[in-house]
C-alpha cells in the first residue's frame, strides 16, 4: 500500500509538471532566478529554454522586445508545454525604440549608425510608408515607392543600407524626438523548429522584420511541429506574414491576425483545424496579390478544416488554397470587401466549400481554378465583381473536372453570375444546379468560356445543360442592406435545394433537413417577429 501511494505521488507530480512565471516588472525579476511567482524570470526566452513536457509558463503583462525559440517538446496532450499569457497586454515586439534623431534637411530627420534594414517604422504606433522597396522582393513582388532619400514624402521612411542611416519624414513634418518611434529589427518572434505538443495562448505579437533576413518571407509566429495548439493570440503589423504553421494535427482557434504586411495566416500539413480565426486588412504594404497576399494563403494543406473564419478588407484574396491542397473544407466563413477573390481554390483537389457568406469582393466571389472534385454547396454570393467561377484553364499539368456547385444563392454580382470553362480535354464533368439567381438592378449574366454570355436561364440550360433545376427569383432576405441574409417566410430558397449528406448544418450550426434542403447558407427558421 505504501509503495502504491509513493508511485501515485510520483506519477501525479510528473503529470503536473512545473509552473514558471515571467514578470519583468517585478523588481527582483532575473533570468538567474528559479522562475517562481516571487522570483520570476525576466524574459520569455529563458522559460522557452527551460520548460519541458508538462510544464506551464505564465507570462505577465509587459512589452517584451525579444525573439522566442522553444527548445523542447511536450509528449502528449496531457503533457504539453504551455505558454499562457496572464492578462490582455502581454506584447512581444520585434521593434526597438529609435532615439537621437538629427535634422537632415527639409523636415527629413536621420538616425545614423542604425545597423538593421528595418522594413517597418512606426510613429506612435502608426506605420510610415517605406521608400525604396526591398532588395529581394522589389520591384515585382513588392513594387517600390521611390528609390532613395530624395523621394521621401510626408509620412514615409527610407533606410540607406550602405551608410547605415535611417531617415524619416513625419506626416506633420515634426520632430521624431518628440514621438515614440519604433523600427522593426527582429525577424521571427515566436519559433518552433520541429517541436510537438506546444500550446501558445493569449499573446500579442507585432513589428517583425523577416524579409530583411529571409528571402522567401516568413510569418512572425512560425510553427513547425505536430499536435500543437495555437489559440487566442493577436498578430498584427508584421512585415510579411502574421501566423504560419507547417505540421500535422494542429489546432488553431480564436486568433486574430490583422494589418500584416503581406498576409494574415498560412498553413501546410495534414489535419489542421482552423476554427473562428480572423484575418482582416492584410497586405497593407502592397505586395503583388497575384503572387502571395491576403487573409489566408495555404499550400499543400490536406485533410483540414477552415471553419467560421472571417476575412475582411484584405489587399488580396480572403481565403486562398494554392497548390496541391487536398480535402480541405472551408465552411461558414464570412468573406467580404477584399481586393482579390473571396474564396480561391487553385490547382488543388477535393475542396468542400459550404455555407459561406461571400460578398462585395473585387474579384471572384468563389473561384475554383484548375482544380478537381470540388463541391461548392449552400453559399451566398452577393455583389462580387463575379459570382462563381469554374475556370483557370488551360494550365499545364492541371485539369478542371468533376466539380459540382449546388444550392448557392447568387445576387447582384456585377459583371457575371457564373463562369464555367468551355469543354476541352482538360475540362470535363463540371456541373452547376439547384442555384438561385437574382439581379435587383442589372441583368443575369451566365458565361460559358470567356466570351459566350447568356442572359436567359432557359438558353443557358438548353445550350450547356447546367442549372436545370435553378431559378431566378428574389431570395427574400431579412435585410440585405444590413447584410442579414437569413431567409424570411415565402422565400423561394426554402425547400428548393438538393439535399446531400455533406452539408449537415447551416452557417449558424442549425441541423439541416436530410430530405428537404434550403438553398443558401442559412436554413429557414422563424424568428419571434415572424411568429407574431
Amino acid at each position: 500500500m505504501i509503495l502504491a501511494l509513493i508511485l501515485s505521488l510520483i506519477t501525479t507530480s510528473f503529470a503536473w509538471g512545473e509552473v514558471y512565471y515571467v514578470d519583468p516588472k517585478n523588481s527582483v525579476a532575473s533570468d538567474l532566478n528559479l522562475g517562481t511567482l516571487n522570483l520570476p524570470w525576466k524574459t520569455i526566452q529563458k522559460a522557452a529554454e527551460v520548460a519541458v513536457a508538462g510544464d506551464t509558463v505564465y507570462v505577465k503583462n509587459s512589452i517584451y522586445r525579444e525573439r522566442i525559440e522553444v527548445k523542447n517538446s511536450g509528449t502528449s496532450y496531457e503533457r504539453m508545454i504551455t505558454f499562457q499569457a496572464l492578462g490582455n497586454n502581454v506584447i512581444i515586439k520585434g521593434s526597438d525604440m529609435v532615439t537621437n534623431w538629427t535634422l537632415w534637411k527639409d523636415k527629413i530627420w536621420k538616425r545614423e549608425n542604425w545597423p538593421v534594414n528595418s522594413q517597418q517604422v512606426f510613429i506612435d504606433g502608426i506605420p510610415l510608408d517605406q521608400i525604396g522597396g526591398n532588395r529581394w522582393f522589389s520591384p515585382h513582388r513588392l513594387p517600390a515607392k521611390g528609390k532613395g532619400v530624395d523621394d521621401l514624402t510626408s509620412g514615409s521612411f527610407y533606410y540607406d543600407e550602405q551608410k547605415k542611416i535611417l531617415y524619416v519624414r513625419l506626416k506633420d513634418g515634426g520632430n521624431p524626438n518628440h514621438h515614440v518611434v519604433e523600427a522593426s529589427v527582429r525577424p521571427l518572434l515566436f519559433l518552433l523548429r520541429d517541436k510537438n505538443f506546444i500550446k501558445l495562448s493569449g499573446f500579442k505579437f507585432m513589428h517583425s522584420n523577416t524579409i530583411a533576413f529571409i528571402k522567401t518571407g516568413w510569418p512572425c509566429v512560425s510553427i513547425s511541429g505536430n499536435n500543437c495548439i495555437i489559440e487566442n493570440n493577436e498578430v498584427s503589423w508584421c512585415d510579411f506574414g502574421g501566423l504560419g504553421a507547417t505540421g500535422n494535427s494542429l489546432i488553431v482557434r480564436n486568433n486574430v491576425s490583422n494589418y500584416n504586411g503581406n498576409s494574415g495566416m498560412g498553413f501546410s500539413g495534414h489535419n489542421i483545424q482552423l476554427e473562428s480565426n480572423v484575418t482582416n486588412y492584410n497586405n497593407y504594404r502592397g505586395f503583388n496579390m497575384n503572387w502571395h497576399a491576403g487573409g489566408i494563403k495555404s499550400v499543400q494543406l490536406k485533410n483540414s478544416v477552415i471553419n467560421h473564419h472571417t476575412a475582411v478588407g484584405n489587399n488580396g484574396p480572403g481565403i486562398w488554397c494554392d497548390g496541391d491542397c487536398d480535402d480541405v473544407t472551408i465552411s461558414a466563413a464570412r468573406v467580404y470587401g477584399n481586393s482579390g477573390n473571396g474564396i480561391f481554390y487553385e490547382i488543388s483537389k477535393r475542396g468542400l466549400i459550404i455555407n459561406n457568406i461571400v460578398y462585395e469582393n473585387a474579384g471572384n466571389g468563389i473561384y475554383i481554378s484548375a482544380s478537381e472534385s470540388c463541391k461548392v454547396f449552400n453559399n451566398l454570393l452577393y455583389a462580387n465583381k463575379r459570382g462563381l467561377v469554374l475556370h483557370g484553364v488551360p494550365r499545364k499539368g492541371h485539369v478542371l473536372k468533376n466539380n459540382l456547385a449546388e444550392n448557392n444563392i447568387l445576387v447582384d454580382n456585377i459583371e457575371v453570375d457564373i463562369v464555367v470553362a468551355r469543354l476541352v480535354p482538360e475540362v470535363v464533368d463540371n456541373r452547376t444546379d439547384y442555384n438561385l439567381f437574382y439581379q435587383r438592378r442589372g441583368k443575369l449574366q451566365l458565361k460559358f468560356g470567356h466570351d459566350q454570355i447568356y442572359q436567359s436561364l432557359d438558353n443557358w440550360v438548353s445550350r450547356t445543360g447546367y442549372d436545370t433545376h435553378s431559378v431566378i427569383e428574389d431570395p427574400k432576405f431579412v435585410d440585405v442592406e444590413k447584410y442579414d441574409f437569413h431567409l424570411v417566410i415565402g422565400s423561394p430558397a426554402i425547400g428548393k435545394g438538393n439535399p446531400n449528406s455533406l452539408v449537415q448544418e447551416d452557417f449558424d450550426g442549425v441541423s439541416r433537413d436530410s430530405t428537404k434542403e434550403d438553398i443558401g447558407p442559412y436554413k429557414f427558421k422563424l424568428n419571434r417577429a415572424q411568429q407574431q
